[in-house]
């Protein structure tokens, strides 16, 4: 999506008063990126399809600028701890198949929930509506 801002703003157009917008956009404080610092997840997510990255904070001045609310935006990890440690020590997606062995969803649950607490998730999901 080359311009989430003219998006954003053709949606709220759309959108009827006690409306919704629900969107899920990738994090610029994913785990790999920023607590790790892997170089290999660097380099495969700076050039991919994700034109942009976004934070709680510029995805809410987006929704702004957009003349939307946020009513509320959730840290989402969706990619388990087998696939951040493939790519700690293999520097290339597909873990979460190659390592899948050590999952359960007991662990996938209480990691996606610390980083969440910390805000270190690999997605944002954003709960808008209409500025009043």
């Amino acid at each position: 999506m080359p311009d989430p801002l003219q998006v954003l703003k053709s949606l709220a157009e759309k959108l009827s008063p006690k409306g919704q917008i629900i969107i899920e956009v990738p994090s610029s404080e994913d785990a790999l990126l920023t607590l790790y610092d892997s170089d290999a997840f660097q380099r495969f997510t700076y050039w991919s399809q994700h034109l942009f990255l976004f934070s709680s904070n510029n995805l809410g001045l987006l929704a702004k600028k957009a003349g939307l609310a946020v009513k509320a935006i959730q840290h989402i990890q969706r990619y388990p701890l087998s696939n951040h440690l493939y790519w700690l020590s293999k520097g290339k997606p597909g873990g979460h198949k190659a390592f899948s062995f050590i999952d359960s969803p007991e662990l996938n649950n209480a990691y996606a929930n610390a980083l969440a607490a910390i805000g270190k998730t690999d997605t944002l999901v954003a709960f808008l509506e209409l500025a009043s």
